[in-house]
């Protein structure tokens, strides 16, 4: 979970940096601090596309989260469909994502 800092927010396009927890599950099972930041820019009225990058060390190896993903936003909620690749330690998984998400 991470609380996020809108340094720039405009009608089209918001950017944030901020501080969180991210766990690694599995035998691991670990949670540390970590950092992250994004953008998402509004490319067409209700379709905006968000970039988000999230980093911590666990286990003294780096752990990276990255996303891209499509929005098609319908007033508080939004579906989403994209690209997401995580690096844990030496392991890189890359994946299709799809998603619903909610505004308040």
């Amino acid at each position: 979970m991470f609380k996020w800092y809108y340094r720039v927010r405009t009608q089209r396009f918001d950017a944030w940096f901020g501080l969180g927890m991210m766990h690694a599950g599995s035998d691991v099972n670990e949670t540390r601090f970590g950092l992250g930041f994004g953008a998402e820019l509004f490319i067409a009225k209700p379709i905006s596309v968000d970039f988000s990058h999230k980093w911590a060390v666990i286990n003294y190896k780096e752990v990276h989260k990255t996303k891209v993903l499509l929005k098609y936003h319908l007033k508080n909620y939004h579906i989403s469909s994209g690209y997401e690749h995580f690096k844990i330690g030496v392991s890189k998984i890359k994946a299709f994502s799809m998603g619903v998400g909610a505004s308040f």
